[in-house]
C-alpha cells in the first residue's frame, strides 16, 4: 500500500513538473502577420448620416514582432495596424452618402504565456485616423453636383485578449489566432467638404472658385471587437 502510495505522488510529481515545463516553454516564432475582421461600436448619432448602422465591417492587416522576454512567462511585442470601415447611406432619399475610415496605428502587446499555445495579453497603441467622405445627389448627372472631403486625427486604442499558436509546419510556420476586445479613443474630426473636381479639364477650369463647407464634426471613438488570423514564423 505504502509502495502505491509513493507511485501515485512520484506520477503527480512528475505531471506537475512535466505541466510547468510546457507552461515555460517558449515558441520560437518571433514574427507574426495577418488579417483581422471585426466590428467597432461608434456611439456619435452624427455617423447616421452616412448609413443605417453605426457598426460596419472592419477589415485589416497586421504585422508584429516580439522584442524581449520578461522573465520566464513574459513576452513584449511590437506590431503595426493598419484597418478601415466603410458607411453607406442615403440622405433624405435625394442623397447618396459615404464615409470610409482608415485607422493606422503601432502598438506594444504584453503576453503572458499560461501554456505554450495559450498567451493572453494587453495592447495599448496609438497612430492616426484618416476619412473621406463623398456626397452625390441623385438627381445632378456625372458630371458636377457631388461633394467630398477628408480629414485626419489622433486615434489611440487600448485591449486585452487571447492567442492562441499552433504546433510547426512547413519548416518554421504556425497558425495563430486571437480574440481581442477594447476601445478605441479618436479625436473629433471637423468634416468640410468641397466640389468634386470634373473629369472634362476645360469645365473644371470654367469653374467658379467655392470655399470649402464645414458639415459639422464627427468622433468615431467606440468599444471594438477584433479577431486576428496569420502565421507565426
Amino acid at each position: 500500500m505504502k509502495a502505491r502510495m509513493l507511485a501515485m505522488v512520484g506520477a503527480l510529481g512528475v505531471m506537475s513538473a512535466a505541466g510547468a515545463a510546457e507552461a515555460q516553454r517558449r515558441v520560437d516564432a518571433p514574427w507574426r502577420i495577418g488579417f483581422e475582421v471585426g466590428g467597432r461600436w461608434h456611439h456619435d448619432s452624427g455617423l447616421d448620416a452616412f448609413g443605417a448602422t453605426r457598426s460596419p465591417p472592419v477589415t485589416g492587416l497586421h504585422l508584429g514582432r516580439d522584442l524581449a522576454a520578461i522573465g520566464e512567462r513574459a513576452t513584449l511585442a511590437l506590431d503595426v495596424n493598419w484597418n478601415t470601415e466603410n458607411f453607406e447611406g442615403r440622405l433624405r432619399d435625394a442623397i447618396k452618402s459615404r464615409l470610409t475610415a482608415h485607422t493606422m496605428t503601432a502598438g506594444l502587446t504584453l503576453r503572458v504565456r499560461t501554456l505554450w499555445w495559450l498567451e493572453p495579453y494587453a495592447r495599448v497603441a496609438a497612430g492616426a485616423l484618416y476619412s473621406d467622405i463623398d456626397l452625390t445627389p441623385e438627381s445632378t448627372s456625372a458630371q458636377g453636383g457631388s461633394l467630398t472631403g477628408d480629414e485626419w486625427t489622433f486615434a489611440g486604442t487600448g485591449g486585452v485578449g487571447v492567442q492562441v499558436t499552433t504546433g510547426q509546419f512547413l519548416g518554421r510556420l504556425r497558425f495563430t489566432a486571437a480574440l481581442e476586445g477594447g476601445y478605441q479613443l479618436a479625436l473629433s474630426q471637423e468634416m468640410r467638404v468641397h466640389p468634386k473636381a470634373l473629369s472634362d479639364e476645360a469645365a473644371q477650369a470654367d469653374r467658379l472658385p467655392v470655399a470649402d463647407t464645414s458639415l459639422g464634426t464627427l468622433n468615431q471613438s467606440g468599444g471594438y471587437l477584433r479577431l486576428l488570423i496569420g502565421l507565426r514564423f
